[in-house]
C-alpha cells in the first residue's frame, strides 16, 4: 500500500512540474496560491461535516435529554426520563408487534449478508472484467439509486401489487390464478416482509457495486498478468489477488452493513404505508415517535439504539481488520 501511494504521489509531483507549479527540486513556487486552493477545496466538505455530522449528532444526545414542559411550553432538562419512559413503554409493549419487529429488523442481516452484498461483489467483478455491454449493466444497476425513493416505491407497489400488475398478470395466465385468489402482496402478511427484503436488495445493488467496482480498478494490471502466466485462474486471482487489494473497501461496506437493522426504515414506510401487515422495524419506530411531535423521545430511542449498534460495529471492524493485512501494491 505505502509503495502504491508513493507513486501515486510521484505522478503528481511530475504532474505539477510539469504544469510548472513546483521546480526541479519538488518545491512549490507559490505556496500562498496553493495553500488558498487547499483551502477552498476542502472548505465546503468541513462545513458539511461539521453541520451534518458534529452538529447534528452532538445535537440529538443533547434532544434525548431534553423535553417540553407542557405546563410552561419551555424546553427543560429531564436527564433519563425519555428513557425512562421508553422501558415503561416497552413494558407494556404488546409482545406479538414486538418480535415481529425484531424479526423483521434482524432479518436483513442475512438478507444482506448472504444475499445483497454476494450479488454486489459479483456485478463489480463482472464489470472489472469489463463483460460485454459493461457500460450498460454499469447504468442498470445503479438506475435505482438515480430515482427520487418515492417514485420508485410507486413504481415498484404498482408492479407487484394492483391485482393487474405485471406479476399477478403472469400468475393468472400461467398459473391460473384468478383476481379473487391472486395475492396482494404488501397487504397479505405472509408475503409483504419477503417483497420488502427483495426491494431492499434490488434497490442496494448498484452503490455498493460501483463502490467494489472502483477498489477493484486499484489492482495493478501487472500483477494479474504475471499470476495468469503462473497459471492461476479464476478464483485464484479473485481470492488471492482481487480480495486482499479491494478488502479495506468491503470490510467498511460489511461493517456498516451491521447498522442496518437499527436504521433501515425507508421501505416499510414507502411500500406498506408505515408497517403494515407486520412490517415494522426499529428504525421505523423512531419515525413513527417522531411523526406523532415527540422529538425528544424519537431522540432517546435513537440513542438507546446506537448504543448497540456502535459497539457491534467497532466490534466487526476489529474481526474484520484482522482477516487481510494491509496489501503492498
Amino acid at each position: 500500500m505505502r509503495n502504491f501511494i508513493g507513486t501515486i504521489a510521484e505522478k503528481v509531483k511530475n504532474h505539477y512540474r510539469k504544469s510548472g507549479m513546483i521546480d526541479a527540486g519538488g518545491k512549490i513556487k507559490n505556496p500562498l496560491k496553493v495553500k488558498i486552493f487547499i483551502v477552498c477545496m476542502l472548505a465546503l466538505p468541513l462545513l458539511q461535516f461539521c453541520i451534518f455530522t458534529i452538529y447534528v449528532n452532538i445535537d440529538g444526545i443533547i434532544m434525548a435529554f431534553q423535553s417540553v414542559n407542557l405546563d410552561t411550553n419551555e424546553l427543560e432538562f429531564v436527564g433519563l426520563g425519555n428513557f425512562q419512559k421508553f422501558f415503561k413503554n416497552f413494558v407494556s409493549w404488546d409482545k406479538d408487534t414486538f418480535w415481529h419487529t425484531i424479526g423483521n429488523s434482524f432479518g436483513y442481516w442475512p438478507v444482506t449478508y448472504l444475499i445483497s452484498i454476494p450479488l454486489q461483489l459479483a456485478a463489480a467483478y463482472f464489470l472489472y472484467k469489463k463483460v460485454h455491454a459493461s457500460g450498460f449493466i454499469i447504468v442498470m444497476i445503479f438506475l435505482p439509486n438515480l430515482i427520487p425513493p418515492a417514485v420508485l416505491a410507486q413504481s415498484f407497489t404498482q408492479m407487484i401489487s394492483i391485482r393487474q400488475g405485471p406479476l399477478n398478470e403472469i400468475l393468472m395466465r400461467i398459473f391460473g390464478y384468478t383476481t379473487e385468489t391472486v395475492p396482494i402482496w404488501l397487504t397479505d402478511e405472509r408475503y409483504a416482509m419477503g417483497i420488502l427484503y427483495f426491494y431492499s436488495v434490488w434497490v442496494g445493488i448498484g452503490y455498493n457495486a460501483v463502490l467494489m467496482w472502483g477498489a477493484m480498478t486499484r489492482v495493478p494490471t501487472e500483477i494479474v498478468e504475471s499470476a495468469h502466466l503462473d497459471g492461476i485462474g479464476f478464483f485464484g486471482e479473485f481470492f488471492h489477488i482481487t480480495l486482499p487489494i479491494m478488502w479495506p473497501t468491503l470490510s467498511m461496506i460489511l461493517m456498516t452493513s451491521v447498522g442496518i437493522p437499527f436504521t433501515v426504515y425507508m421501505h416499510s414506510l414507502l411500500l406498506t404505508n408505515g408497517g403494515q401487515a407486520k412490517t415494522g422495524t426499529l428504525g421505523l419506530m423512531v419515525i413513527q415517535t417522531l411523526r406523532t411531535g415527540n422529538m425528544y423521545y424519537s431522540a432517546a430511542i435513537s440513542v438507546l439504539l446506537s448504543l448497540i449498534s456502535i459497539p457491534l460495529m467497532l466490534s466487526a471492524k476489529k474481526f474484520l481488520n484482522k482477516i487481510y493485512e494491509d496489501v503492498e501494491v
